[in-house]
């Protein structure tokens, strides 16, 4: 029982509205992703993306690398938004399988401030995912690329 404000970028539940809670902000460019992918756009010749992993609906791609896809994703049991991490599809093999669950295992057991906690690891059919937390705040590339980092913003991070 969601519906979308395109206009400012907001979605509302109408349960929360009922309850007098405010709206939960969407990321950047999440209207744009869902138009882009609901036009049927192309893909790179790449197969088209899952629509869920298990219970974790995709709402949209956050990026892709040499090996793995990231999607935000809805927690319909929490009501949250997570990241999901999967192998390319291509790429998958019993290998690969047992490399992502051992990337899931090790970072599942590190606790750090600057360590993504990790929610869940699972297979959908053939393909392995992990489910971590949603940061908002942009990539790492988009951090460099503002250069100079500024020195109140920059010192937190060096004390950890």
């Amino acid at each position: 029982s969601s519906f979308f404000d395109y206009d400012n970028d907001y979605e509302y539940d109408s349960d929360y509205d009922k309850g007098g809670r405010l709206p939960k902000p969407l990321p950047p460019g999440y209207h744009k992703a869902r138009r882009f992918v609901s036009a049927g756009n192309n893909t790179g010749g790449r197969a088209m993306p899952p629509t869920a992993f298990g219970p974790y609906s995709i709402v949209m791609s956050l990026g892709s690398g040499g090996m793995a896809d990231v999607y935000l994703a809805r927690d319909a049991k929490l009501d949250r938004l997570v990241a999901v991490k999967a192998p390319h599809r291509e790429l998958v093999t019993a290998e690969i399988r047992a490399r992502f669950r051992r990337e899931a295992h090790a970072a599942a057991a590190l606790e750090h401030p600057a360590i993504v906690p990790i929610y869940d690891y699972n297979e959908s059919g053939e393909l392995p995912y992990i489910v971590m937390r949603y940061l908002t705040g942009g990539s790492l590339e988009e951090r460099i690329a503002q250069r100079p980092y500024p020195l109140a913003d920059a010192l937190p991070i060096l004390e950890r």
